[in-house]
């Protein structure tokens, strides 16, 4: 128990890049990793003051681009069949991402049909000081519910 506050946030970062036009998983897993070792190195188990992190999100999102403008960009497709490929918003900080520009729908580990990314072997190679330095490395994706 404590009495001081606590602050709970998810992390992520999206799988598609505006400056290459196509999706850039390598980015991806190399920014899950750092954000999740960030996470892990600052762990209050170990000394640190973080207890623990919410990945955003586990799978794609297809649905996420509702065709409204957010944040001064167009309207995306809205078409909950189609990945888009129009930003959603951009990060204020441009030094904060590989690529400031955020794909809303290109967020998860797993694609909306439950194919690992890149990120997801990453993700789950990162031990966790919650375990023990287990990390928990799951064979296949679970099923879509």
């Amino acid at each position: 128990r404590s009495a001081k506050p606590f602050f709970i946030s998810e992390y992520g970062a999206d799988s598609f890049s505006a400056a290459l036009n196509r999706e850039d998983q390598e980015t991806h897993a190399a920014e899950v990793g750092s954000m999740l070792r960030q996470l892990v190195s600052n762990a209050a188990v170990s000394g640190g003051a973080c207890l623990g992190g919410v990945y955003f999100a586990f799978a794609d999102e297809w649905w996420k681009c509702a065709g409204h403008s957010t944040n001064g960009f167009p309207a995306c497709g809205g078409d909950p069949s189609v990945h888009d490929t129009l930003p959603s918003w951009e990060h204020p900080d441009p030094n904060a991402y590989a690529d400031p520009v955020m794909h809303e729908e290109w967020w998860g580990l797993l694609t909306v049909g439950r194919e690992k990314k890149l990120a997801y072997d990453t993700f789950a190679s990162i031990e966790s000081p919650a375990t023990g330095g287990l990390s928990p490395s799951p064979s296949t994706a679970p099923p879509p519910s």
